[in-house]
């Protein structure tokens, strides 16, 4: 199955991402002005270690066993191997990040469910897996390769002794590079994994919860 790409599309227009919402995933070329949406990375260091922000820090590559960390943390030393943060609710400390949520008027504001931002080093990644929610992937800083699909089902082989929910690797559906001002969107259970090509690479995840069963 191919992946479409679209240019010109904002995340406001539900006419046209209705057709992909919870269906199939879809690329959203330039479709986010980035400026003034990438925080500092002094910023974020003071998040994760004088705040109670739920964060998570994962180093490691697929085909290894990663590492799990939890915040808050005391202090912050970037590793050596590739690393991912995963900092959460930021909507509550960034309003800029809420305004672009709430411009996504086509879904009902109940279903929203967080906004997170991966940042992580060259080779950086939160490795194979999927979510039971769907997710817009807005690329704000730096580039991540993205393989996308196929979707999960109850056949899918788990990678076993990790300390997330991963999957084993399949074929995607594509590999695709993100740019500042890129957007994927994925629905529930489709696989995917990001990798980042550049230092300081940051993805800010706006995810929604999937309707209840015969909604």
């Amino acid at each position: 199955m191919s992946v479409e790409r679209l240019q010109g599309v904002s995340l406001n227009d539900g006419q046209t991402l209705s057709r992909f919402w919870q269906q199939a995933p879809v690329i959203l070329e330039q479709a986010v002005d980035t400026s003034g949406l990438v925080p500092e990375t002094e910023t974020l260091v003071q998040i994760l270690t004088e705040t109670d922000m739920p964060s998570r820090l994962l180093t490691g590559s697929e085909g290894q066993t990663f590492t799990l960390d939890q915040g808050p943390f005391d202090h912050f030393h970037p590793p050596k191997k590739p690393w991912s943060v995963l900092i959460h609710a930021l909507e509550h400390l960034f309003p800029e990040y809420d305004q672009i949520r709430k411009s996504i008027q086509w879904l009902p504001h109940w279903r929203f469910e967080d906004c997170m931002l991966s940042w992580a080093s060259i080779g950086g990644s939160v490795g194979r897996h999927f979510d039971e929610f769907s997710v817009f992937l807005i690329q704000l800083n730096g580039r991540r390769t993205w393989d996308v699909g196929p979707e999960a089902t109850a056949d899918t082989p788990i990678v076993p002794g990790q300390p997330i929910a991963l999957v084993e690797p399949l074929a995607p559906w594509t590999r695709w590079t993100a740019h500042p001002g890129d957007v994927l969107y994925l629905p529930p259970k489709m696989i995917h994994h990001g990798v980042s090509l550049d230092p300081d690479c940051m993805t800010l995840s706006i995810g929604f919860r999937a309707p209840d069963a015969g909604a």
